[in-house]
């Protein structure tokens, strides 16, 4: 009887992961189609945002790209965040600020943790005060994660 319940739970955890998987599989063909039937930027960021969490950066660049020629605040903060990922700091504060001249909270949000990364706490603080105060929640919790280091630290 335990053995049955193992082997259900079992194909129940991995059928759960396929169909994850295979969803995800579909969102990408549908945008790509959508894509090369009218250039929709929306779905352009999208896609980009699913190629980043696939950890396709080439892809997700290219997509990011071409929403900032668009002049998309998403792309901008899009491109922003894939170039923390790759440790392009340069070039990820340069997206994030061009973002947040369009008041971009996502931008703010990912300016904290970049200054966070960098060691340059004070700045992180500026950034994801900002954030919180234009309504981004998680970035409450990178505060108070702050403020206790900073506690920990005097």
């Amino acid at each position: 009887m335990i053995i049955k319940i193992a082997i259900i739970f079992f194909i129940t955890v991995i059928t759960a992961a396929v169909i994850r998987k295979i969803t995800e599989i579909i969102k990408v063909g549908i945008y790509k189609r959508r894509i090369t039937q009218n250039k929709n930027t929306e779905i352009l960021k999208n896609l980009g945002f699913i190629y980043l969490k696939q950890k396709k950066y080439k892809e997700a660049e290219k997509c990011f790209e071409t929403a900032v020629k668009e002049n998309d605040v998403q792309g901008f903060s899009g491109l922003g965040a894939l170039y923390i990922i790759l440790k392009e700091y340069d070039k990820a504060e340069e997206y994030l600020k061009k973002a947040l001249e369009k008041n971009c909270t996502m931008a703010m949000n990912n300016l904290g943790a970049l200054y966070y990364i960098q060691g340059k706490y004070e700045k992180s603080v500026e950034y994801y005060k900002m954030a919180v105060k234009n309504g981004h929640k998680k970035s409450g919790k990178m505060l108070e994660k702050l403020r206790t280091k900073s506690l920990n630290n005097t």
